[in-house]
């Protein structure tokens, strides 16, 4: 089966290879996505090292062992999502850690409480013992400026 073309490749690439060791990417497959592992499999192709790139599925049927094997092989990171259908786990399958928070009631609103940041800090803990070299956690709840405070607080408590 021939793999599929992606159209800015090269340009996309000369540009990204600007940022030198700054650069990473999230690529977030969207909740529609129909399940096709070949095709996450040729996206990896448009990247000098997949190890530089974070995967966030929005479709539960993308979190199957095919596609987190698919992930250890080719060195890509899972990113770990926090909302209200999927909660935090502990699945790693490159050697850096991200955990994006989007709220745990509520998209992009949540305040998250002491008790949640807590657990969200265990949460990093239990996935830095895999051996990761670096986790990166981002918090999505920016709507009425939720993000930088939790944040704040999260940094407290690691």
């Amino acid at each position: 089966m021939e793999q599929p073309k992606f159209p800015f490749h090269g340009e996309f690439c000369h540009s990204a290879q600007l940022l030198e060791n700054r650069l990473g990417l999230l690529l977030q497959l969207p909740p529609d996505l129909p399940y096709q592992p070949q095709l996450l499999d040729a996206a990896f192709h448009a990247f000098t090292t997949a190890s530089l790139v974070a995967v966030e599925f929005r479709n539960e049927h993308w979190l199957t062992e095919e596609i987190f094997s698919l992930l250890r092989k080719r060195k890509a990171n899972y990113c770990n999502p926090d909302h209200p259908q999927q909660p935090l786990s502990t699945i790693v399958t490159g050697d850096t850690g991200y955990l994006r928070l989007h709220g745990q009631r509520h998209w992009y609103t949540d305040n998250y409480s002491r008790d949640e940041l807590i657990a969200v800090a265990e949460t990093a803990r239990k996935i830095k013992q895999q051996g990761l070299k670096e986790i990166y956690i981002f918090f999505n709840n920016d709507y009425g400026a939720h993000a930088p405070h939790n944040a704040a607080e999260l940094l407290q408590l690691v």
